[in-house]
């Protein structure tokens, strides 16, 4: 965020983080980190838009499934 001029919300970060984490719990899931490179490798492809990450996980479900 800090390479692009966007703002960071921690408690926004946060809020996110612990729902994922909620959601995992309930499922029966593995628990959700932070995980900042993802983003940082992200921007280093070329990513012009958020929806890239979103993009990145729909890509990746499918994969899985697949597999």
């Amino acid at each position: 965020a800090l390479q692009r001029g966007d703002t960071l919300n921690a408690n926004r970060e946060l809020l996110a983080l612990g729902a994922a984490n909620l959601a995992s719990g309930l499922l029966q899931g593995m628990p959700v980190g932070a995980g900042f490179s993802a983003s940082a490798a992200n921007h280093g492809a070329g990513a012009q838009s958020r929806r890239a990450g979103a993009i990145a996980c729909g890509v990746l479900g499918l994969a899985v499934a697949v597999a």
